[in-house]
């Protein structure tokens, strides 16, 4: 067991005694813990508390009979103390938490020789104006951009290299100059054009060097260096450096442990012997503070303790003090420290450690201190609240912290922490990788998760976090220390586990937890750590889900066993959900589509004040009415890019819209009205269909689990923002059945590699955009040094440039993003991703302008920033000069040929002239015999047209007259409009003592060749039904068809496909009968508003085809409606098509028969003409066209003929 069992059995070893209420917070818990400290003295207990987020709270075991063991009166003196100790203790816990701002599980990362550092001893650490982080170690000065690191060694034979490798310290002027602090004696300043370094050699006497402790500009610019053995004033300007030795003044040493100028202008110093001001005008360091004296142990020497000073004042212009004797702020002004924190006392504040040998600052932050403590572990101390945290290594965890010999720190301009190790190298904590609260399993650590595939998840009322795996058994997590207690499966024994393999943990509303595990539902208590088998659901089956509705039932989701309901007194349970409650009629259908095989997800909605149970299953889900006993089933999509979906969480929103999230299918949002599922997928931004659960926060967005990270989804703008591992998630791919949020609106999603645990309101973007500055530049392969002012000029054949450039944000480095223009080259922004090189060749001459944006992994884009400006000179024959020479050479040479031209044009004239009058001439005789060819071309196509339209007479004569068709059919209409001239669709008409014989055709083709076939059909149709009697269609038809064949010779070698497709109407008005029969060519009836279409045989007549069997042609008996009426068309009107080539259609035009049925003959006739010209526009006439409409009556007509 870990440590997080002992504090587990101390707090019930509290509880057993009656001091701790099982119920309180954490905070509570910790300060119950100091007061347990301060009755240490009435009570012999042995006892260590450290009281720090990130340590475990330890206590003797024998606390509980101790307590109840002594008398009445001394537990009551005893609750006495521990009411009036709470209220301070309380404070203190709140404080203790106010500044622990690492939290126990804070991930960080390690940069040593591995990943490019020159040495892992780190002595000092500066982030310059440009962004670059300077790491000073003791082989090698370091820059680093974020993702390489480029070395600065000395380089024998060399004098612009460093003087040695040994860097003492780093600092920036307000120009921008870095200056280096070596361990000889020896300082040097950084030229970032050449990348090279200026030696400045420091002597106080001779043959002695000093070692330079750090750097200091004041209001004037001079540059202050302190050493080991005096003060150095270096003024750039004027080239000149003047030293300050303390001995002079009779101290016992010459270090000088810090600078730094107050709001005077008076420059102050640290010394052993205490604090220094100088006197620039004598030269003279004056002690102000003198330091404490002590004598050295066994002998007779006296040492000091003094002040190191931090360069900078604080807000209040005070100075800050540090050394072997605490902290202080000195105010100048009263030359006295004002506030003062002994190493005594700070030891004793809330937090501080045991067994501290060494404090060493590394960093003063306002009311904040950051400390070594011990070289292996971080102190943080708040001056203010008086309390401090101690970050102490986690050897066990791989991305924890781990330190040996902490040096230095500083926290760069985005927030990034950096800490340099005398042995590790460079530690890193950033925030974008701590956003995300990150528990996982760890090999070495016991006090970590048991496993990283998480399930279930719950927090008691008590704040414990219970986390289920699948192959871990259960964990109680404190996530104040960051221990967990684990809980493994042990079959054999009827108090434990039953199976590692654990699903669900839930705690209902009488706070008894409930574990459902592959073997089972079990009952936890873990003040005995004793698990029970549940009486009122004893089989062994697999618990996915845990539910509690508002009534205090229990419902319990299993794999292939339905749903489960346990009463609110947990004594009976009852099987809801199975496949008898869908009914006999869909039953067949759940159980073959696996609707019920296994439940996902259980959810209670209340609205409306009716209470109903949404299920989750595969491929839908199920809503369930307990008061009804009721159900309905809603099938989720089925697509092949889903896949199989499942039903994973239910999300109700603050507008009453239920949510649906499936894993497969994304997410579905539910519509009451309709009682439809609306999806919103891949294609509408989400970044995963496989989704898993779904919480909202204060704002209304909503938190989504995926297997592409966990993403914000604004409902109301539909935009989406995924994070990522790099953000702290334990990897993109989240788990089903592994959520939840606790009143606090911390939500808890786990995976399959850990437990990740998030406020939504604490997650802040990073607004800061990256610092973009020039690395590097190649002309033509060749390496060149970066210009100083930003602009450089090339020759002409120096056209091809690689341009290296990095925008500086250390949150996420390798997510930075970057956009480039080339003005003068480039047409625009190019989106480069994440490289960071431009490559350019064949540049033309003339000025260009290189700009870069870059934005960190939130998107922030910084504004565009100009980082070269060069200038390709053209070659000498594209300078004005050769120009002006050219046009000159030009100018002669064209005048010359000019002249030359001009003679041979004249020449060249007269020749053409002469050829021109004898091709005048014979253009003139040819367009004479053109014209008189025109004049008998025009008389040959009038004598045609006079034909044509003479044939057109005849044909229409031998149509059916008006009056006939008016006599015989009582209400038509007749549309009849002929591609050409003639037509080849012709209808025809008959009657016979109240018998009327009706036919509509249409030829092949159209034009003279249509009109043709049509007088044979019209021919043939009168002996037919005239000559030999013949009144079935049907019969008819066949008539007809042979003798199309007859009359082409379509059974002969050379034939004639040609054919007609004909539909015939046998009409008796004194029988009520009406018989159709159509080859290829259909009947519409539209009778009481409704249309029918009687469809004819699909063979056509006449035809070269071969015929097996002799064609036979159907009748079709029709009821005679009165006032219904009847429609014969050829295919000319639907085929019609418009000016983007889209045909009228059969569906539009039987719609719009239907629409017109009603209204008189004429006035459809004119709908179908104005339906039909606004459909074509100025598209022409494609085919014939022939529309014929009867209105059916009663009466029969009078006798008539043939027509």
């Amino acid at each position: 067991m870990g440590r997080g069992v002992k504090s587990s059995r101390s707090k019930r070893a509290l509880q057993a005694g009656g001091l701790v209420p099982p119920r309180l917070e954490k905070s509570s818990q910790v300060a119950l813990a100091l007061s347990a400290v301060a009755m240490s003295s009435l009570l012999p207990l042995r006892r260590r508390i450290t009281n720090l987020p990130g340590h475990s709270v330890e206590k003797s075991p024998s606390i509980s009979p101790l307590i109840t063991s002594c008398s009445c009166d001394n537990l009551v003196l005893l609750r006495l103390i521990l009411r009036a100790f709470v209220s301070v203790t309380l404070g203190l816990a709140a404080r203790l938490s106010a500044v622990g701002n690492i939290p126990p599980t804070a991930v960080f990362e390690r940069l040593a020789q591995e990943q490019g550092l020159s040495s892992n001893a780190v002595h000092c650490l500066l982030q310059d104006q440009r962004g670059f982080l300077w790491i000073g170690t003791e082989d090698g000065l370091n820059r680093y951009d974020g993702l390489a690191f480029k070395v600065y060694r000395r380089q024998p034979g060399r004098t612009d290299s460093l003087p040695s490798n040994f860097i003492r310290s780093l600092y920036e002027t307000r120009d921008g100059t870095l200056w280096v602090g070596l361990g000889q004696g020896n300082f040097c300043r950084y030229d970032p054009q050449t990348e090279g370094f200026i030696t400045y050699e420091v002597k106080f006497k001779v043959g002695f060097r000093a070692t330079v402790f750090g750097f200091y500009e004041d209001r004037r610019g001079l540059l202050w260096v302190y050493t080991e053995q005096g003060l150095v004033r270096l003024d750039r300007q004027q080239n000149d450096m003047r030293f300050y030795d303390p001995r002079d003044q009779g101290l016992v040493d010459g270090s000088i442990l810090g600078v730094c100028e107050d709001s005077t202008g008076r420059l102050w110093a640290g010394h052993h012997q205490g604090l220094l001001r100088l006197d620039e005008a004598s030269g003279r360091l004056k002690v102000i503070l003198p330091g404490e004296r002590y004598a050295v142990a066994g002998s007779q020497q006296v040492r000091f303790i003094g002040w190191h000073i931090l360069p900078g004042l604080d807000p209040d212009k005070r100075l800050r003090l540090y050394g072997q004797l605490g902290f202080a702020l000195f105010d100048p002004a009263q030359e006295r420290i004002v506030e003062r924190f002994d190493r005594a006392a700070l030891d004793a504040w809330p937090g501080a450690p045991e067994n501290v040998a060494g404090l060493t600052l590394l960093w003063w932050e306002n009311q904040t201190v950051w400390c070594s403590s011990n070289g292996d572990s971080l102190r943080i101390i708040d001056l203010r609240r008086r309390v401090s945290q101690t970050v102490s290594p986690v050897p066990a965890r791989p991305n924890g912290f781990r330190a040996q010999r902490l040096h230095c720190m500083l926290r760069d301009r985005s927030g990034v922490l950096w800490l340099g190790d005398g042995v590790l190298g460079l530690i890193k904590l950033s925030p974008t990788s701590n956003r995300f609260e990150l528990h996982q399993h760890h090999p070495f650590d016991p006090a970590s998760l048991s496993n990283n595939y998480i399930r279930g998840i719950c927090e008691d009322r008590k704040g414990r976090v219970w986390v289920a795996t699948q192959f871990g058994g259960l964990n109680c997590l404190d996530r104040q220390t960051g221990y967990v207690t684990r809980y493994r499966a042990r079959p054999s024994s009827p108090a434990g586990l039953r199976s590692d393999t654990v699903w669900a943990v839930y705690e209902d509303r009488q706070g008894v937890l409930w574990v459902g595990t592959q073997l089972g539902l079990q009952v936890f208590d873990p003040a005995r750590g004793v698990f029970q088998a549940c009486p009122a659901l004893p089989d062994r089956f697999c618990v996915n889900v845990i539910y509690e509705d508002q009534r205090g039932s229990l419902w319990i989701g299993t794999e292939n066993r339905g749903v489960y309901e346990i009463s609110p007194d947990r004594r009976a349970s009852y099987k809801r959900i199975s496949d008898k409650l869908l009914g006999e009629g869909d039953k067949p259908e759940a159980v073959r589509e696996g609707l019920f095989a296994d439940v996902q997800s259980i959810y209670v909605s209340s609205r409306d004040g009716r209470v109903r149970i949404w299920i989750g299953f595969q491929r839908g889900a199920l809503c369930y009415d307990p008061a009804d006993k009721a159900s309905r089933v809603y099938r989720v999509d089925t697509r092949p890019d889903f896949g199989t979906p499942y039903v994973t969480h239910f999300f109700e929103g603050n507008d009453g819209t239920l949510w649906m999230v499936t894993k497969g299918a994304g997410l579905c949002r539910f519509d009451p009205q309709r009682e439809t599922f609306t999806h919103i997928t891949e294609e509408n931004g989400l970044p995963h269909n496989n989704c898993y659960a779904m919480f909202s926060d204060e704002k209304g967005y909503f938190w989504i689990s995926s297997d592409a990270g966990i993403t914000r989804f604004d409902p109301a703008r539909m935009t989406f923002r995924t994070y990522t591992p790099t953000d702290g998630l334990q990897g993109r791919e989240f788990n089903r059945f592994s959520a939840f949020q606790n009143a606090r609106g911390e939500i808890f999603f786990g995976g399959t590699n850990g437990l990740n645990i998030f406020h939504p309101a604490k997650l802040i973007d990073n607004q800061l955009p990256p610092l973009v500055t020039l690395t590097g530049l190649k002309v033509n392969g060749q390496r060149r040094f970066l210009p100083a002012a930003g602009r450089l000029t090339l020759d002409y054949d120096q056209n091809a440039l690689d341009i290296s450039y990095v925008g500086i944000d250390f949150q996420a480095p390798q997510e930075n993003r970057y956009q480039c223009w080339l003005e003068g080259f480039d047409r625009g922004w190019r989106e480069v991703g994440t490289r960071r090189e431009a490559n350019y060749t064949n540049l033309p001459p003339g000025k260009h302008r290189f700009w870069v944006m870059a934005a960190n992994h939130d998107g922030v884009w910084s504004a565009a920033k100009l980082l070269l400006e060069f200038e390709i000179r053209p070659p000498w024959w594209q300078t004005w000069p050769a120009y002006i020479g050219f046009a000159l050479a030009g100018g002669l040479a064209l005048y010359g040929g000019v002249r030359l031209r001009l003679r041979q044009l004249t020449a060249q004239n007269r020749r053409l002239e002469i050829k021109i009058e004898e091709r005048t001439s014979e253009v003139t005789r040819q367009n004479q015999e053109l014209e008189a060819r025109n004049r008998e071309i025009e008389a040959q196509r009038r004598d045609m047209l006079e034909s044509l339209t003479y044939a057109r007479t005849i044909q229409q004569a031998r149509l059916p007259a008006a009056e006939s068709l008016a006599a015989a059919l009582g209400e038509h209409f007749v549309l009849w409009k002929p591609k050409d001239i003639v037509s080849g669709d012709f209808y025809w008409l008959h009657q016979r003592e109240g018998q009327v014989i009706l036919a509509v055709a249409d030829c092949t083709g159209h034009g003279v060749p249509g009109a043709l076939m049509s007088m044979i059909g019209n021919d043939l149709l009168g002996q037919i039904v005239a000559a030999q009697g013949v009144w079935q269609p049907a019969q008819i038809l066949e008539a007809l068809h042979h003798g199309i064949q007859r009359a082409l010779k379509q059974n002969e070698s050379e034939r004639l496909p040609d054919g007609m497709d004909v539909g015939v109407c046998a009409i008796d008005y004194a029988l009520q009968t009406l018989v159709f029969a159509g080859a290829r060519r259909p009947l519409y009836v539209v009778a009481n508003g409704v249309l029918t279409e009687i469809k004819g045989d699909r063979q056509a007549i006449g035809g070269v085809g071969r015929e097996r069997r002799p064609r036979r042609f159907t009748d079709y008996q029709i009821p005679m409606t009165p006032g219904a009426m009847l429609y014969l068309t050829t295919d000319g009107f639907v085929d019609q098509p418009n000016e983007q080539g889209k045909k009228f259609g059969t569906r539009r035009f039987l719609e719009l028969a239907a629409r017109l049925a009603a209204l008189p003959a004429t006035q459809q006739k004119a709908a179908l003409e104005a339906e039909l010209a606004a459909h074509r526009g100025g598209e022409p006439q494609r085919d014939d066209i022939t529309v014929l409409g009867i209105r059916l009556r009663q009466s029969p007509a009078p006798n008539g003929r043939s027509a």
